[in-house]
């Protein structure tokens, strides 16, 4: 069984096709396809337009006329209304030789290149400013005898022009080769190189007089920082609270003969808590020791794999956790953090950790091949 026809307006359609409208247009207005409506036109004996562009009346010597002024076919073509291949056909009826594919050759005289170049533009901006290649600008120039100045090294680029006596005179006057260079638009190697080619005496790196920072020694408190260090906090608490690095204060400490806690992991007061709650419980979850304590989950088994890796805890089957005979003795409880770093100041960052301590040690590789049974 064949399916019903759409409802097709047929004298309307035939109207409007006579008005000059195409079958998609009136496909779209009566919401059936193009060949619904060519088709039905052509079964009423209504003549079809042929369905392609009407050829453009384009007059061969005229098109010849605007190629041989200097238009390209492709300006032809849009100033014509029509396409390329039709002005291409257009110039081979009439017998024009068509010039070959590429940029038009400017006609630019060397030696006006070469007075630009010479009054400190680059070929970049003569290039630019000519609607020309920097290749084309350079042939220019080596035709009228100029030497084209050398570019900077390793990335090509032209020679910036700054004023290296002002340069020198900010670097004598205390400004450091990074300002320098911010200053006078430069990065920091070209200005370090420019003050050395200039006999500039470059300081040696470092904080500069009455600077704070810099690459040089770094200023540690050392009574300060010994004294903290005594009284419980640790060395990068102090590096912090000085704005120095972990490093600095470690060795100024040493130097200072202060004897350095052994290294290890910061135990803080979420350890002690789970700890203490993992003592009196035996043997719990992390979920457990989380609703015991009053910590998040994650906080939780953060702490947990710390007290394992000082050899307090142990972790057990389906993931539940033991405190280890360190923690509890069998004569009764003991001291579980004998010898391990605390840190009970504030700490503004929680990842505190990885500044203190060997990395953890890996595990052996094992003996057996996957797929054999282990002996």
């Amino acid at each position: 069984m064949s399916a019903a026809r759409k409802p097709f307006d047929l004298a309307a359609a035939a109207a409007d096709y006579a008005a000059g409208l195409s079958p998609v247009e009136i496909g779209a207005k009566q919401a059936v396809s193009k060949w619904t409506v060519r088709n039905r036109l052509a079964e009423a004996g209504v003549a079809l337009r042929p369905g392609h562009r009407p050829r453009v009346d384009l007059d061969p010597e005229a098109v010849a006329a605007e190629y041989r002024a200097g238009a390209s076919i492709a300006e032809i073509a849009a100033r014509r209304g029509t396409s390329r291949q039709t002005v291409h056909n257009r110039l081979v009826e009439a017998g024009v030789a068509r010039r070959p594919r590429g940029r038009r050759r400017v006609d630019l005289d060397p030696e006006a290149v070469a007075a630009e170049y010479r009054a400190g533009a680059t070929i970049a901006e003569i290039a630019a400013r000519h609607g020309l290649s920097r290749d084309s600008v350079h042939e220019r120039l080596i035709a009228a005898g100029v030497r084209p100045r050398p570019a900077c090294p390793r990335r090509g680029r032209w020679r910036v022009r700054v004023d290296v006596e002002a340069m020198a005179a900010d670097y004598r006057a205390g400004a450091t080769i990074a300002e320098v260079a911010e200053r006078h638009g430069l990065s920091y190697a070209t200005a370090h190189r420019r003050l050395h080619a200039a006999g500039v005496a470059i300081r040696p790196g470092g904080a500069q007089p009455g600077r704070p920072g810099g690459r040089g020694p770094a200023r540690v408190d050392v009574a300060a920082a010994a004294a903290d260090y005594r009284a419980g906090a640790s060395i990068a608490a102090i590096a912090d609270r000085q704005g120095v690095s972990y490093w600095a204060v470690r060795r100024r400490l040493r130097a200072a003969g202060v004897a350095l806690r052994p290294p290890g992991r910061v135990v803080g007061p979420a350890a002690r808590a789970v700890l203490a709650a993992l003592v009196r419980l035996g043997e719990a979850s992390p979920a457990a020791l989380a609703a015991e304590t009053g910590y998040p989950a994650a906080r939780v088994g953060g702490e947990l794999r710390k007290l394992r890796w000082r050899g307090l805890a142990t972790r057990r089957w389906r993931g539940r956790w033991r405190p280890t005979a360190r923690a509890v003795a069998d004569e009764g409880p003991a001291d579980p953090f004998a010898g391990v770093r605390f840190d009970d100041h504030e700490i503004a960052d929680p990842d505190r950790d990885r500044y203190a301590g060997p990395p953890r040690p890996r595990l052996p590789a094992p003996t057996w091949v996957p797929g054999e049974a282990r002996s």
